[in-house]
């Protein structure tokens, strides 16, 4: 017959050794004696359990297309030690690139971001292999819209003011996105290129070019003939797009 001397580790019913828990297993066989024979000397036999792995699953994916602005929820199942699984972000990443907050990662700079899943385990179950994702945040995408239109000019004239505002897909830019650089340019009168009208930062999402030092090109006389000068505003920095004004004359 066999019985179990640790019953928290493993337990004997019949033939059959059951495992409970990790640690040291003491089972203890015996046999009765009869007429004939004595009874046989107990031996006893020690076992050592081993904790159980674990492992972790990513159950989220990333955007196919992360941009600075967006965040990402992330989840993750983990092994029957029944610890939670915890993320961070990796030293790898680019820094500046992502946080993250409990399971929200944020999209905050170019670059790579490395995304850590980590479990601890117990007495019966060993830490979890760190899991790991990884992805690429690009620019953020951004509408510029003409908040100021020019207005028709003199030939020979400076432009006035003109401005525009910025909105990313995620909401209206605010002053954390100061670092943009916003380059204004209009269509030459021939429609053969475009002059450069100077650069503006943004603040707090709006851009505003004042007098512009650019003359445009004289002409002959009379009002420009079309295609008439549109203004381009091309935004750079964390967030790229660009728009193009209403037409305008150039007036002799």
């Amino acid at each position: 017959t066999y019985v179990s001397n640790s019953t928290g580790i493993c337990t004997v019913s019949g033939s059959t050794a059951t495992i409970v828990s990790a640690g040291t297993c003491s089972i203890t066989a015996s046999q009765a004696g009869n007429a004939t024979y004595g009874a046989a000397s107990p031996v006893t036999d020690l076992v050592t359990i081993a904790p159980a792995s674990q492992s972790i699953s990513f159950t989220s994916t990333p955007p196919a297309s992360p941009a600075i602005g967006g965040t990402y929820a992330v989840s993750a199942t983990g092994g029957a030690s029944g610890n939670p699984v915890t993320f961070s972000i990796d030293a790898g990443s680019t820094a500046g690139a992502c946080s993250i907050s409990g399971p929200t990662v944020s999209f905050s700079g170019l670059g790579t971001c490395i995304v850590d899943a980590d479990q601890a385990g117990n007495a019966n179950y060993t830490a979890a292999p760190q899991a790991q994702q990884s992805f690429t945040i690009g620019l953020g995408t951004v509408s510029l819209v003409f908040t100021t239109q020019p207005a028709d000019v003199a030939q020979g004239t400076t432009v006035g003011a003109i401005a525009v505002t910025e909105q990313n897909q995620f909401g209206y830019v605010v002053a954390s996105d100061n670092s943009s650089t916003v380059d204004f340019s209009v269509a030459d009168c021939s429609g053969s290129g475009s002059v450069s009208l100077g650069s503006a930062t943004m603040s707090n999402g709006v851009a505003t070019l004042t007098n512009s030092a650019q003359r445009f090109y004289t002409l002959t006389g009379g009002t420009s003939q079309p295609p008439l000068p549109v203004a381009t505003a091309t935004s750079s920095g964390n967030f790229a797009g660009s728009v193009s004004s209403d037409p305008f004359n150039v007036i002799a």
